[in-house]
């Protein structure tokens, strides 16, 4: 990706993060995801959450699913950082939530101060 014109465009609009996102072979729970946030200081994000429910609510309006529903999500792979998340859309009595989560990595561990 060109990462100035990424970062031009979300200084243009004021936005912190673009994602981009497509279902795999024309599905409608499995899906494609990269996540940029060049204002941010980060080009690509390999895996995110954030990026991924938000994903799903856009799903969730698009097709309108009226039972529960597992979402697949990977991302990363073209940075060799193969990532996959899985989200929710469930149904309850109070409506209908989202939740998010998979498999991770600890990669550092310590005490913030403050």
């Amino acid at each position: 990706p060109n990462f100035a014109d990424l970062l031009q465009t979300s200084e243009e609009f004021s936005h912190t993060r673009i994602i981009l996102a497509g279902p795999k072979n024309g599905s409608k729970t499995d899906f494609e995801m990269r996540a940029f946030a060049p204002i941010e200081g980060v080009n690509e994000d390999p895996v995110c959450g954030s990026g991924s429910l938000a994903l799903t609510r856009f799903v969730q309006d698009a097709y309108g699913f009226r039972e529960t529903t597992k979402i697949n999500i990977t991302q990363g792979g073209r940075l060799g950082r193969d990532g996959h998340i899985e989200t929710c859309i469930s149904f309850k009595d109070c409506g209908i939530t989202y939740s998010t989560g998979g498999d991770t990595v600890t990669i550092i561990t310590g005490c913030i101060t403050i």
